[in-house]
């Protein structure tokens, strides 16, 4: 009796260690779902767009985003999107980026300082330009705002990201890590 319940159990334990581990191998960086092209140009209504990859964003419904891209616009959509209904109402949209003014690189000089003195892990900051930012949800413009792009150059790796630079706050934001960072740094 006892060898039999120990062999329940251990089958019992060995089911539930492989479900664990096959749901984390799925939830690591790039091991989740990938969103289809034609969905995603069903959803913004352009039909020339390019892969790129995944991006964590703030502006959509969670973090685990998937950009596309042509030449003018950069696409921010769900990494499930099509998966579930709540994913394919929300999308952002990246302009192409313009010069910084007067007043905008007061407001970096200020962002930069602040990381200098407050954020030890960054290494090097470098703001590029402005975009503007637009999400969509159902179709409808829900937000627009500026952007700035800036290069974050951390210890062990660089990232381009498009950030409303708010200090002391937790500001909107869309990070690309390192083929975002050769890939659109001209953008």
């Amino acid at each position: 009796m006892l060898r039999r319940f120990i062999l329940v159990l251990s089958i019992v334990s060995a089911v539930l260690l492989v479900l664990f581990l096959s749901y984390s191998y799925t939830m690591l960086p790039g091991n989740g779902p990938t969103p289809s092209k034609h969905d995603a140009e069903e959803l913004v209504r352009a039909y020339d767009l390019k892969k790129f990859g995944r991006v964590e964003s703030s502006y959509l419904h969670t973090p685990n985003n998937y950009a596309f891209y042509n030449k003018h616009r950069i696409y921010v959509v769900e990494q499930y999107l099509g998966e579930l209904e709540q994913y394919d109402k929300r999308y952002a949209v990246i302009s192409r980026g313009e010069e910084l003014t007067a007043e905008d690189k007061k407001m970096v000089e200020a962002y930069e300082d602040y990381l200098a003195s407050h954020v030890s892990v960054i290494k090097e900051v470098q703001v590029l330009s402005k975009h503007e930012v637009t999400v969509y949800e159902n179709g409808e413009e829900i937000l627009s705002e500026w952007v700035f792009k800036a290069v974050l150059a951390y210890e062990e790796r660089t990232i381009l990201t498009f950030t409303t630079l708010q200090l002391n706050t937790d500001g909107s934001e869309v990070n690309l890590f390192a083929d975002g960072y050769e890939q659109f740094l001209d953008f």
